[in-house]
């Protein structure tokens, strides 16, 4: 198959598909060949995927056996900051010299959490 190939989902290249052109889409998944530019929030190429060309893209995933040749830039994902987290066990005393050096971190620049879990 030959051209462009636009979605606000998803799309697969089945194992014995074969695509040149471009893609834009949320995720999309190669078993097959592709050959030209992809545009997606996440790709993942499969162990009989074969890609070449360009790709745009948040996550990238290669399983063994997967090959890409090409041009690949990875987009910045649409988050805050990421913090730097502490773990303290409750009975222990908060703010310690000895707490800070055990945990490698500046109190200045890290936040303390509570382990909890959510469902």
């Amino acid at each position: 198959m030959q051209g462009t190939l636009r979605s606000s989902l998803n799309v697969s290249i089945g194992c014995h598909g074969e695509f040149d052109g471009e893609i834009e889409a949320k995720k999309v998944m190669i078993s097959g060949r592709v050959n030209g530019t992809i545009d997606a929030e996440r790709l993942e190429i499969v162990s009989t995927g074969r890609v070449t060309g360009e790709i745009n893209v948040t996550e990238l995933v290669i399983e063994p056996g997967g090959q890409f040749s090409g041009v690949s830039q990875i987009k910045q994902a649409s988050q805050s900051e990421p913090r730097q987290l502490t773990y303290t066990d409750q009975a222990e005393e908060t703010g310690t010299e000895q707490e800070s050096a055990l945990n490698g971190n500046d109190d200045e620049h890290s936040e303390r959490i509570t382990p909890s879990v959510s469902v």
